[in-house]
């Protein structure tokens, strides 16, 4: 009897210890499955908050945009501080569409989202980013001035160089290049070389321009000399159709 005591002891030790692994495991693997909840719960927070601080950066530029006019925004790459975050934003002007496309990474913590948006833009704001620097000559590439008879109302700007010949051309406003400034002018607020490139638009097509020349500015239907000519349309444009 002594002997089957023992035995029965001993099983039920046994059982013991075998519930209390079973017990173990699921304690370990709920714990495990807690802590990957939690993990993913963490992941899809930052994640959430990285999309809110993107579309932070696209409103930040669309807000400014509003304030400073669409060209003074139109080519930026910026990185700032927002909540617990930062966002990274990069606009870019496409040239034969006027559209504006900005795209921003917002990141929290470890994980980062980016989201991008396009604004649809017109010739108007095309015209708009050179008018916006003030230009009555803006070229992508070198100025030739070869007469005085000729006065420049407005900044003359070449991502290029800018020549002159010995008779003084009268401008009225500043000359701006990326290369070299070499002649004479008459009367320039400042002459100022090696300055950043601008982005000149290209007008094409040309039939909006045409249309606003023949509403409130000045057309030409056929090549023209000027001399004498106020060249100041009511609108800003002038078409020279030849």
């Amino acid at each position: 009897m002594k002997t089957d005591k023992t035995r029965q002891a001993g099983s039920v030790l046994l059982t013991v210890m075998m519930l209390s692994a079973v017990l173990a495991v699921a304690a370990a693997s709920m714990v495990m499955f807690t802590g990957n909840a939690a993990f993913r719960a963490r992941k899809l927070h930052n994640l959430s908050e990285a999309l809110a601080i993107a579309e932070a950066g696209v409103g930040f530029v669309i807000q400014h945009m509003e304030i400073d006019g669409i060209a003074a925004w139109a080519d930026t790459n910026l990185t700032a501080q927002f909540a617990e975050g930062t966002f990274t934003v990069q606009t870019v002007l496409d040239n034969a569409t006027g559209n504006i496309i900005i795209t921003s990474t917002g990141r929290r913590v470890d994980v980062e989202r980016t989201v991008a948006v396009e604004i649809l833009g017109d010739i108007y704001m095309m015209y708009d980013a050179v008018v916006g620097i003030g230009g009555s000559i803006v070229s992508g590439g070198d100025v030739t001035l070869e007469t005085a008879a000729a006065k420049i109302t407005g900044n003359v700007h070449a991502n290029g160089n800018i020549f002159s010949d010995n008779t003084p051309t009268s401008v009225d406003g500043n000359i701006t290049a990326v290369g070299n400034i070499t002649g004479n002018f008459d009367g320039p607020a400042s002459v100022t070389g090696g300055t950043a490139p601008v982005v000149v638009p290209d007008y094409r097509p040309f039939t909006a321009w045409e249309e606003l020349a023949k509403s409130n500015g000045m057309y030409y239907a056929s090549s023209q000399v000027f001399g004498g000519v106020n060249l100041a349309p009511a609108n800003g444009v002038l078409f020279v159709d030849g």
